[in-house]
């Protein structure tokens, strides 16, 4: 059994304008919480204090079309599974790279204790091991 330590209540729908049952959430290391919307990431720390905010909706490279999960690795770089890819960001939220996945738009992934990020697309679950 689990219990509820804290509680920052309207905090994602209040800051993103976004339902809340429309963001995805991600956390890193350092308990900073990640909430992505159709076209922003937005950043609060630990207690739930607004940080900032980056990403944009179109399609240059970096931008949003349609994210689905997002996910964060032991190096807090931040992942974004979406419509041409899984969009990398460093942790101040500069755009890095896109991993490219064969067989469709991925639709969630995960990071093990192992650093390694699995991603779904369609019907395929695909392993990345990441070097750097």
């Amino acid at each position: 059994e689990g219990k509820v330590v804290k509680t920052i209540p309207g905090f994602i729908s209040g800051m993103t304008n976004s339902p809340a049952f429309d963001t995805k959430l991600a956390v890193d290391g350092a308990g900073n919480i990640f909430a992505l919307t159709s076209s922003t990431i937005y950043k609060f720390t630990a207690d739930g204090k607004y940080e900032n905010k980056f990403g944009s909706r179109g399609n240059e490279p970096g931008q949003f079309r349609s994210p689905q999960a997002i996910a964060i690795d032991q190096q807090s770089r931040i992942y974004v599974a979406d419509s041409a890819g899984v969009l990398v960001f460093a942790p101040d939220g500069r755009y890095l790279d896109t991993l490219r996945v064969e067989g469709g738009a991925p639709s969630g992934m995960v990071f093990n204790d192992k650093n390694e990020l699995f991603i779904v697309a369609r019907t395929f679950v695909f392993k990345y091991v990441l070097s750097r």
